[in-house]
């Protein structure tokens, strides 16, 4: 392994960290709150390992892959940062659908307007950003 790639997984197995708490607490929750899914060492140990090291690799895989170094104090609205919020909804979606019973087509358009306009002011902050300030 190069040491590009060694740096790249240590920072991004440091970071996982997050998302083996969120496995953790968030399939606890489904599981608890569905009478569909089964109290097992698969459902409560195994969803949340698989989640997490799916998101991991993923990680590591697109910071190789494109370069990007996905460090959140780059830039003032990052491009980790929106997807920390896109991945948050998209529980809180399935959370709502799931567990509270809310109909699935009215959780989805809330989603996708939310979403839309999460990137549309992630776009607009970032061109604004861009934009040399105005004397006045």
């Amino acid at each position: 392994m190069n040491t590009r790639l060694e740096r790249i997984v240590r920072e991004e197995l440091w970071r996982s960290i997050l998302w083996i708490g969120f496995g953790l607490v968030g399939w606890a929750t489904l599981v608890d709150g569905t009478a569909w899914l089964d109290a097992s060492v698969l459902t409560v140990f195994g969803l949340p390992v698989l989640t997490w090291a799916v998101l991991t690799a993923s990680l590591v895989g697109v910071r190789y892959v494109t370069g990007a170094e996905l460090q959140a104090q780059r830039q003032r609205y990052s491009l980790l940062n929106l997807l920390f919020w896109v991945v948050v909804e998209a529980l809180t979606g399935v959370y709502l659908v799931v567990v509270d019973g809310y109909p699935a087509l009215w959780v989805g358009v809330a989603f996708v307007t939310i979403i839309t306009g999460t990137i549309g002011w992630h776009w607009y902050v970032r061109e604004s950003d861009s934009r040399p300030p105005v004397l006045t």
